[in-house]
């Protein structure tokens, strides 16, 4: 290897990721250099250019489009989901809880953008609000 093995907090430093990003590639197959274990002496090395070149192939995979195509959906399969918790809803604090679903859906939907993101960087930002979230929206304004 061109570069000298490295320990995973050095190594993500060095890639732009989370050490926790790297833990989960590691667990997914990314190359190893020494496996690690509990105690001190004893951590995870890796060969930065080797994770780099494994991070790139699994980015150009042939799931790509599939990937994208599946991002695009998730805010209005999450609002959907979200719209029709609200309708199967009874009591007198159904109104009350339209925003708190509205919240759930933005923050779901940025979070699942962001956790696919970290294996395609062309997975899109959450932009537009679907219409079912700004009826939410409107229904928790007229409380």
């Amino acid at each position: 290897m061109p570069n000298a093995a490295v320990t995973l907090a050095q190594a993500a430093t060095e890639l732009g990721i989370s050490r926790r990003q790297l833990e989960r590639d590691v667990r997914n197959g990314a190359p190893v250099a020494k496996h690690g274990r509990r105690g001190a002496g004893h951590t995870t090395l890796v060969y930065t250019d080797a994770v780099r070149a494994w991070r790139g192939a699994r980015d150009s995979s042939t799931d790509g489009p599939c990937l994208l195509a599946f991002a695009s959906e998730i805010p209005e399969i999450i609002a959907a989901a979200a719209h029709e918790t609200f309708l199967a809803m009874t009591g007198p604090h159904k109104r009350a809880t339209a925003a708190a679903l509205a919240e759930f859906w933005y923050r779901a939907s940025c979070a699942l953008a962001d956790r696919l993101r970290t294996n395609n960087p062309d997975v899109p930002e959450v932009v537009s609000i679907p219409d079912k979230i700004d009826t939410l929206r409107r229904i928790s304004r007229d409380l």
